[in-house]
């Protein structure tokens, strides 16, 4: 009988592979910035959904489950927002979370 390889499962944690961007910008963040990236901390009120965001109700299980999740892993992957006016935006992806 064949031994099975075990497989191998490739979270979302490893880094994203940059290649040569790394050789042209100093840091990581060099990277995200040059990408048009920016990471924020903002204000809860300064966040509003997307009016056309197709999901408008989201299971109470599953929000459980990504709560436990956040809880002893922390967010692995921040929400994604863009600046609708001053110090106001609007969620482009994660709004789960």
């Amino acid at each position: 009988m064949a031994r099975k390889k075990p497989k191998v499962s490739l979270g979302s944690r490893i880094p994203p592979q940059t290649g040569d961007l790394e050789k042209l910008f100093g840091s990581d963040d060099d990277v995200e910035q040059a990408a048009g990236l920016i990471l924020l901390s903002l204000k809860v009120d300064a966040i509003q959904p997307d009016p056309n965001q197709p999901r408008n109700s989201f299971p109470e299980d599953s929000l459980a489950e990504l709560a436990e999740s956040i809880r002893q892993d922390g967010i692995i992957q921040p929400i994604e927002v863009t600046e609708i006016r001053a110090n106001q935006y609007m969620i482009v992806h994660g709004e789960r979370r």
